[in-house]
């Protein structure tokens, strides 16, 4: 069974209220999962790029969460090379997981993403 650390981020969505947001992180595989049913750093729609991208409060929890004593051999790289090194995955109110990898984001379908296996199997199970 795999270990991962898990912490909560709290911040406002778009109707400025407060909401939490839950984090695990995979170590071993160097992957971040993030549920966030309240749309609080869940990647917005770019209707020039026509793709998903990352938000100002997504960098402000990513720059939180990297200070923590448990990352603290992130410490060494920038906040952007943190989150560009590692990949992250959205749970969100949908059974689409964003997928955030190496500068690129992508759309994955929970029941034939062909990284299911990569996937936080208690986040999955609250979606469904």
């Amino acid at each position: 069974m795999k270990k991962y650390a898990q912490i909560q981020y709290q911040g406002l969505n778009l109707l400025d209220e407060v909401g939490t947001v839950e984090i695990a992180i995979d170590y071993e595989l160097g992957i971040v999962h993030v549920y966030d049913t309240q749309q609080i750093v869940a990647p917005e729609y770019d209707f020039q790029m026509k793709n998903y991208r990352l938000t100002d409060s997504f960098y402000k929890m990513a720059a939180i969460i990297r200070q923590k004593n448990f990352l603290s051999r992130a410490e060494q790289a920038t906040l952007e090379q943190w989150v560009e090194k590692s990949t992250w995955y959205f749970y969100g109110i949908t059974p689409v997981i964003k997928r955030y990898a190496k500068s690129t984001m992508t759309t994955e379908p929970m029941g034939t993403s062909k990284y299911k296996d990569e996937f936080y199997t208690k986040y999955i199970e609250r979606l469904i």
